[in-house]
């Protein structure tokens, strides 16, 4: 027994011999070359911006500075010699057609009136007279053909000559009374209408933008500025813009536009109304107008405006964001895809119509498939990325 207990007593001796010294071994261990590194930590996937290949309505616009000018304007001339009697209008002042804006004084018209109106009253008196003349000796002559065919023998024929010469002389004289007073009639037209000529009227409604003439201006005169008034159409007016050559094919009349005018800061949906058709030799630009409805006098002739005209259009063409398009050359690009393991490998695709915001990709894409945007270029490069839509609220 005694010898059992023994040999167990240095059993238990010797394992706690080992298990000091292998605590020793790793104090001496951690001492020396400092604790053990802890695991790896699993991979975190980092937020990527991403949009959903999608159908959507692409337009093509062109921006392009435009200028406001009144529809239709005018200079008011004087078409007679006179002194202006007077001013009925100012500068600002709104008018209607047909308004008298201003009256002139020509001295001797009222003379010549009264004289043309006595010639067309005595050429009428002539005609009254010549006609009586004519048919007193037309009936003369008809009676004596009479006579002369029941009894020649009373009537000399040198008689029946001379009634006949008279009748047509008559009826000549009556001929040149008529002319008198169609010439009379004439000159007196021309007088009145020299008078209606001294009331300057508005040719259409419209404001009085400038006055160049003063009561008392003689105008009208050789050699003296003959322009009395300008006159603009303000309540509609003509927006003005040069449509460079290579957009000429998709402009047309009737295409919606929008008019943004920076010193209102306010925009306007607008249409083409007219274009011109022709090119400028030397800009290669087009002539082309909107009509603009100014019925609240909000703009002003001569204002500016930026007018974003669409061109092309391509509905419900798959596209993404101009964001997410890179490397691009042509018709080709490079998208990077965001994949269902959350790796973002890039891929070459067809482009199409590009518009503001969005392109249209022709192949290369399926409805559907994330694409990222606003990448780095760490982008694709082994990095486990989960999708931050960006194409939702």
């Amino acid at each position: 027994m005694f010898g059992i207990k023994s040999r167990r007593s240095g059993a238990i001796a010797g394992g706690a011999a080992l298990a000091a010294i292998a605590a020793l071994a790793f104090v001496v261990h951690a001492s020396l070359f400092g604790p053990p590194p802890p695991p790896p930590p699993a991979a975190v996937a980092q937020p990527l911006p991403v949009v959903a290949a999608a159908p959507r309505d692409i337009s093509q616009q062109i921006e392009l500075p435009g200028e406001f000018r009144p529809y239709q304007e005018a200079e008011l001339d004087a078409k007679v010699r006179g002194y202006v009697q007077k001013m009925n209008v100012d500068v600002g002042d709104a008018v209607r057609q047909g308004q008298v804006l201003a009256v002139l004084e020509v001295p001797e018209l009222k003379d010549q009136l009264a004289s043309s109106d006595a010639a067309v009253a005595v050429a009428q008196q002539q005609v009254q007279k010549a006609r009586a003349q004519s048919q007193d000796d037309r009936g003369i002559y008809e009676r004596l053909l009479g006579v002369s065919r029941e009894r020649p023998e009373l009537v000399a024929q040198q008689d029946l000559d001379a009634a006949r010469a008279r009748a047509d002389a008559s009826a000549a004289a009556l001929t040149a009374a008529e002319a008198s007073v169609k010439q009379a009639i004439a000159n007196r037209t021309g007088f009145r209408d020299t008078d209606a000529y001294t009331r300057i009227l508005a040719p259409f409604d419209g404001v009085i933008s400038r006055r160049y003439v003063d009561q008392g201006a003689l105008v009208g005169a050789p050699g003296v500025g003959n322009a009395m008034f300008h006159i603009a159409e303000l309540k509609r007016l003509r927006l003005v813009v040069m449509v460079p050559e290579s957009a000429v094919p998709d402009v047309a009349v009737g295409r919606p536009a929008r008019a943004l005018v920076p010193a209102l800061d306010q925009g306007f949906d607008v249409a083409v109304s007219r274009i011109s058709h022709q090119l400028a030799d030397d800009t290669r630009t087009m002539h082309t107008e909107f009509d603009f409805d100014n019925a609240g006098d909000l703009v002003s002739p001569g204002m500016y405006a930026q007018v974003q005209l669409p061109l092309k259009q391509r509905p419900q063409a798959l596209a993404v964001p101009l964001g997410a398009i890179h490397e691009r050359d042509q018709d080709q690009a490079k998208v990077y895809v965001l994949d269902s393991g959350g790796a973002a490998r890039p891929r070459q695709v067809r482009l199409g119509l590009s518009g503001t915001d969005y392109a249209e990709i022709v192949s290369g894409l399926q409805p559907g498939e994330l694409v990222a945007v606003d990448v780095t270029p760490e982008t694709g490069t082994g990095v486990r990325y989960e999708p931050k839509r960006m194409d939702r609220g």
